[in-house]
This record gives structure tokens, C-alpha cells and sequence, in this order.
């Protein structure tokens, strides 16, 4: 599903936000990355991606090398742990019972993490059958997903939201229906998709931040970034 518009999109705002501001030196590392579909993305756009799933997953081919299966973030081997600057949670949280707690667990397991990227489901407002079905604990507001992110004590804070369009869309969709389709299908029109993540990308871009969003990210900084110039700062 990596042909998504929704994964091709998630995945250009992930990456602006990793790189904003100066990448931590070490490898990014996609905790819960399913078959790998992120670590591709990284490792296609030159950065130096590493994946771990707990489930026993089916790594896509070509990413076994960098992909590990079967085991937590936290009990990987001690020299890749240390190689890890950056850490990706991409629809990973609203999963667990204890976020707060894998996050904490997370910022003592690796001694060199200067970055944690986050993504997450936005706005209760949006809860539906869809949640239920793909087993979502929460959905997070910019306030309730920054007090999330402080478990991770970071030196500076950011939170926005995006995919600001389909906001209104799944509202009206849960509004009249109260239902939402749960099958996800491969993509088969693929420039469509293409374009259409393209301009998802560009709307988090040039949108402000605090618009809702069917979804959320924050950036949490863990070490003073290299002494290049940052991104502008958003505060919601």
C-alpha cells in the first residue's frame, strides 16, 4: 500500500519534519513499520532508514537487511540501538496502552535520540467504526497529543495538524452515515495517487498548522540540532 496517496503524502510530511531544522547524525529508525514501506521512502531518498516490528511481519523484499521483525524497539542490539539518531512512530501510538510509557521506555533504550517524529488519527469528532475496526485507543487534539510528547522530555516541541481536506470529508462522511468504509484497497490509478499526495504535501506546507486535520504530527527534540539554520518554529 506504500502507492497510497495517503502513505505517499504522510510520507513527504514525515520526511520535512525530520529534516527541519538539521537531521540528528545517526540512523532513522521506523518503529512499528509493518513490512518497511517507510524504510524504503528513507532509504530511496538517501537517508540511512532502518525499520523494527514486533509483529512477525513479511518484510518487502530487497529490506531484510535493514528491517527487523519479532522484536521491540527497546530490545534490539545494543550497537544499533547506539546508532539511532532519529525515531519515526507513524500511527503507532493510538495503538498502545501506555503511550506515555513506550515513549519514555523509547528515550532511555537509545542514548544517541535527538529526534522523535510522530503521526497520529486527529479530533475526536472523527471517531467512527474505522477506529473500532483498525483497534485506535484515542484520537489526538494538538494540546492532548503535546502533553503525549512531553513524556519523551524534549528540549523543543512542535505539533500540527494535516490532511486538512479530508477533515471535512470523513466529519460529513460520519455525519450522514455515521460509517466509514474499512477496506483498503491497492491502488490502481497511480499518477492519480501521486498527484493527489503531492498536493496533500503541499497543503501541510503552506496551510496553518492549527487548521484540523484528519491526522497529527509532532516533532520532538531531544539534543541541540547541528549548527545549522532551523526551520521556522510553528506554534499552533
Amino acid at each position: 500500500m506504500g502507492g497510497h496517496f495517503w502513505n505517499l503524502a504522510r510520507n513527504h510530511v514525515v520526511r520535512r519534519k525530520l529534516l527541519g531544522g538539521g537531521l540528528p547524525p545517526g540512523a532513522v529508525l521506523d518503529v512499528g513499520c509493518g513490512r518497511g514501506a517507510t524504510v524504503e521512502y528513507l532509504r530511496a531518498a538517501g537517508l540511512d532508514g532502518l525499520g523494527v516490528e514486533l509483529a512477525p511481519t513479511r518484510v518487502e523484499p530487497g529490506l531484510r537487511l535493514h528491517v527487523t521483525t519479532g522484536v521491540s524497539a527497546a530490545s534490539l542490539p545494543v550497537a544499533t540501538r547506539e546508532s539511532v539518531g532519529s525515531i519515526l512512530l507513524l500511527d503507532v501510538l493510538e495503538h498502545v496502552e501506555d503511550p506515555e510509557g513506550m515513549l519514555r521506555s523509547l528515550r532511555g533504550a537509545f542514548p544517541r535520540l535527538g529526534r522523535v517524529v510522530i503521526t497520529v488519527p486527529a479530533r475526536r469528532e472523527l471517531w467512527s467504526n474505522y477506529d473500532d475496526f483498525y483497534g485506535h485507543r484515542a484520537r489526538y487534539d494538538l494540546p492532548s497529543l503535546r502533553r503525549l510528547a512531553s513524556a519523551l522530555d524534549p528540549l523543543r516541541l512542535d505539533a500540527g495538524y494535516f490532511f486538512h481536506a479530508l477533515y471535512p470529508v470523513v466529519r460529513a462522511q460520519r455525519w450522514l452515515s455515521g460509517q466509514r468504509s474499512t477496506e483498503v484497497r491497492a491502488p490502481r490509478r497511480l499518477r492519480l495517487h501521486r498527484a493527489l499526495a503531492a498536493c496533500f504535501a503541499a497543503e501541510e506546507r503552506w496551510l496553518p498548522a492549527s487548521w484540523p486535520g484528519s491526522s497529527a504530527w509532532a516533532v520532538a527534540d531531544l539534543a541541540t540540532m547541528p549548527l545549522n539554520r532551523r526551520a521556522p518554529r510553528v506554534r499552533p
